[in-house]
């Protein structure tokens, strides 16, 4: 029996590496809020007053509810049935081997953690009622000093593992022990310790979800977690719903034609940084901004071949100041939501602990004109990174002020 179990076991790691695919969020246990219930089927093996050991037989099935965890954790309320058949020999004893049938109905508690898709594992401990009828060979009741079918209460254990074939349906597997308080399931009372058996089995489960466990958009993430509703068919998403953004420019991968975006550059609404003068070269790297349209530009977005004119020095006139980079390093806040690092000033607008839902509303307010984007920053204070939301960048307080009047 333990050759077959082992191979059985190997079966459902084989068919389930070949076949599984992660549909669910990863954070979250895919049984909560479910109704889950099993078929299984395997062996059995009796601790008795019978020396020899002989495989025996069994079927089950249980229904159990997941209480709804927002967690890789979950809990649950199980009732089971199953029928099987426990077996023993020994030369020694008169009859030498017996037979013993079982009925068992039961209940418990589960626990099972969420490690991944393949491997689910869970331990379950209950009570249950047994009803059998030990027998000789020939069928012929053993003598008990109790007649007709006996019963007893059964004290339960049992280790195992679901294994994910789709969002409904999993293979099982587990491994328990059902502990008597009578010393009569071989039909003899002898000795000092009460007779048990072990169960090996594997099977299928199915669970039943809930209308609230809808999943809408199939994108795998439930409705009650999905941040980004209607995601279309085919999408890769986040552990909260929403398309993957792989250079955190605001615009999903998806309709992103400017993949690779680098950090805190702003873009447009197809995910490529804005290039104002139409040069093919943005503005982040664009040297000689204002080029008239269809001159042809070097990489760096001035006129080819031709040598930059000399700036005309005038008398008692000042130079123009160089480009300034805004610095948020050295940044402070001079008024409610407006910042600056002396030279430059910004609007903010939001402040987010997740950098996902920062991308998200700069990108609304970018879809609304404004060059708005996402300064990531450590608070001391709070221990914590915070993702900013700001609109900029303006050369006085005062220029800031009346452009932050005029936000809604």
């Amino acid at each position: 029996m333990r050759r077959i179990l082992y191979l059985l076991i190997i079966s459902v790691f084989t068919f389930q590496f070949i076949y599984s695919q992660q549909l669910q969020n990863e954070n979250i246990h895919p049984f909560s809020g479910a109704f889950v219930f099993s078929l299984n089927a395997g062996g059995t093996g009796a601790v008795s007053d019978y020396s020899n050991f002989v495989a025996g037989f069994q079927m089950n099935g249980s229904a159990e509810y997941y209480f709804k965890l927002e967690s890789k954790s979950a809990l649950a309320l199980r009732a089971f049935g199953s029928i099987g058949k426990l077996s023993g020999s020994e030369p020694s004893k008169t009859p030498d081997k017996f037979t013993t049938g079982f009925d068992q109905v039961g209940g418990g508690i589960v626990y099972s953690y969420y490690f991944s898709p393949q491997f689910i594992p869970y331990i379950f401990g209950g009570l249950s009622h047994l009803w059998y009828a030990p027998k000789d060979v020939r069928g012929k009741p053993l003598p008990t000093g109790r007649s007709g079918i006996l019963d007893q209460i059964g004290y339960n254990a049992e280790i195992g593992f679901h294994s994910q074939l789709s969002k409904d349906v999993f293979l099982n597997a587990s491994i328990g022990v059902t502990l008597g308080d009578h010393d009569l399931l071989d039909g003899l009372k002898a000795g000092k310790a009460n007779d048990y058996f072990y169960t090996g089995s594997v099977g299928i489960t199915y669970a039943l979800f809930s209308g609230s466990d809808d999943d809408s958009d199939d994108d795998g993430v439930l409705d009650d977690n999905d941040q980004c509703p209607g995601t279309p068919p085919g999408v890769k998403v986040t552990s909260d719903g929403c398309p993957v953004d792989s250079d955190n420019d605001g615009v999903a991968d998806y309709i992103d034609r400017c993949p690779n975006t680098p950090a805190n550059v702003p873009v447009d609404i197809n995910g490529c940084p804005f290039d104002s003068d139409g040069d093919g070269v943005p503005d982040y790297l664009d040297k000689c901004p204002g080029t008239a349209a269809g001159t042809e530009v070097d990489q760096f977005g001035c006129k080819k071949n031709i040598e930059p004119e000399k700036p005309v020095v005038k008398k008692n006139v000042e130079p123009e100041k160089p480009i300034h980079f805004y610095d948020p390093a050295n940044e402070t806040e001079i008024e409610k939501n407006i910042w600056t690092d002396g030279t430059q000033y910004v609007i903010q607008v939001s402040s987010w602990s997740t950098e996902a839902r920062a991308d998200r509303m700069a990108s609304k307010w970018r879809t609304e004109g404004h060059n708005a984007f996402v300064q990531k920053a450590y608070v001391n204070k709070f221990k914590r990174t915070y993702y900013r939301v700001r609109i900029g960048y303006f050369n006085s307080v005062g220029e800031a002020e009346a452009y932050q009047r005029t936000l809604k």
